[in-house]
């Protein structure tokens, strides 16, 4: 049609037959182009879309994102503007590092991470942040690389698969929740790499997608809350965002250049990365040692001397000043093994609801529910009464009440996480919580002096 021919449903079998019979005809003399449908590393053909003569043969969807894998401007003046970001957070030079980072993943063999800046004030830099990320790669114009969580949790899955190394880069997280303000994102969705196996029409499956990158998102709250699981919050390095602390500072003038010089820094360090690649993986060793030994999981380790070694590679080829991130600056970010642990967390959980609920714990109570009571260090709460509350929480009743009796935070009978207990006039199976020692003054900075509510 566009050489004026007329295709209409009459001839186009006609046309069809005569463009095979050309094809067939002149088979050796038509070139070859290599395609692809997808970004990042092509096994046995090197990194797309920087290979020569490579054409973009996917879904028509994601057209506008491949074009947006480009360059221009000049070198430099990106090269200007972002050591001028760097140099205003520390935050801005995680998440410029963490873009990099995102083709050391499947070399490496390590996980996909998230990397998410939040914070509740506008006008901090978050998204700015993002942009600059982008800029690495491709325009960061929003809609062209830089999506928002206004989209399905399958659109997202497949826009990892067709990023595949590159990274994933989300924009406010607060369009995901739904109109009771719960959050409708699965962590897990994308921080495993591998999609949805689903099935065809025909009875088959289709091919399982896979992807191995960084995901780097900004909302107005935190990506992983209290009731997730500890996988959940494991792969997420959370980063908050005070008012008093921009990221980036002058965001419409950043922006404004970033959107004119773009793409040169990604094409030029995954060139050099291949030259480094053994060099890499062995600092890349070391770090995660070094942060395993410390207070970290191994996860957020991972994670972790990904960004270092990333940026210690991009301050020696782009940079040049002489300031790479060290494990110092980015453990303050880091989960602890405590924070991560769902166990923890959620005996904490019901701790603090046996405080709230303190008045419905006492053996006085004539009139309206009873939930158990409380006797010298410990709390009876009614089985049934656990199970609802530990839910509501999120956490899932069995495993706590496992990693409490491992832990010895309850008492028990026998093989029963439960013992038996007079409430009212009534013996009932009861979980017999202990409750944690008030003694706290060494993290208390009243020196052990309490407030009673």
């Amino acid at each position: 049609a566009d050489m004026g021919v007329a295709v209409t449903s009459e001839n186009a079998k006609a046309l069809v037959r005569y463009l095979s019979d050309i094809e067939n005809i002149n088979y050796d003399r038509i070139p070859e182009r290599k395609s692809v449908g997808r970004l990042g590393y092509i096994e046995g053909e090197g990194f797309s879309p920087y290979v020569d003569g490579l054409i973009f043969d996917g879904d028509a969807n994601f057209r506008t994102m491949f074009s947006a894998i480009s360059t221009r401007g000049k070198s430099a003046s990106w090269v200007s503007i972002a050591k001028e970001c760097r140099a205003m957070s520390i935050t801005a030079r995680i998440m410029l590092a963490a873009s990099f980072a995102s083709v050391l993943v499947q070399p490496f063999g390590a996980l996909p991470f998230f990397v998410h800046l939040w914070g509740s004030e506008s006008g901090t830099g978050k998204t700015v942040a993002l942009m600059l990320a982008a800029s690495v790669w491709g325009d960061p114009t929003m809609g062209r690389y830089i999506q928002t969580f206004n989209s399905t949790m399958v659109g997202q899955e497949k826009t990892a698969a067709f990023l595949n190394s590159l990274p994933m880069l989300i924009d406010e997280l607060q369009l995901a929740k739904d109109h009771r303000g719960k959050l409708q994102f699965n962590v897990y969705a994308l921080a495993q790499g591998v999609g949805r196996t689903r099935g065809t029409k025909t009875g088959g499956i289709e091919q399982t997608p896979t992807w191995g990158n960084c995901i780097l998102t900004t909302g107005e709250s935190p990506l992983a809350v209290g009731g997730d699981g500890a996988g959940a919050i494991n792969r997420v390095i959370d980063i908050e965002c005070r008012a008093d602390e921009n990221v980036i500072t002058d965001g419409m003038r950043v922006s404004g250049i970033l959107k004119k010089s773009y793409g040169h820094a990604g094409k030029l360090f995954v060139k050099n990365l291949s030259k480094v690649m053994d060099k890499a993986k062995e600092r890349y060793d070391k770090l995660f040692r070094e942060l395993s030994n410390s207070d970290a999981t191994e996860k957020q380790a991972m994670a972790a001397a990904l960004v270092i070694v990333a940026d210690e590679f991009a301050t020696d080829w782009f940079f040049r000043d002489g300031s790479p991130l060290g494990v110092d600056e980015i453990a303050e970010f880091l989960q602890t093994k405590a924070s991560v642990s769902a166990g923890d967390r959620g005996y904490r959980y019901m701790c603090d609801w046996v405080a709230q609920n303190s008045a419905r714990m006492r053996s006085d109570i004539e009139n309206g529910e009873t939930y158990g009571l409380v006797e010298d260090d410990c709390a009876y709460i009614i089985s049934k009464v656990f199970r609802e509350a530990a839910e509501s929480g999120g956490f899932s009743s069995t495993a706590l009440l496992s990693y409490m009796k491992s832990k010895d935070l309850i008492r028990t009978r026998g093989k029963r996480n439960t013992v038996g207990k007079r409430i009212g006039y009534i013996n009932t199976e009861c979980v017999a919580m202990k409750m944690p020692d008030l003694d706290m003054s060494d993290d208390n900075e009243n020196d052990g002096d309490f407030i009673e509510i």
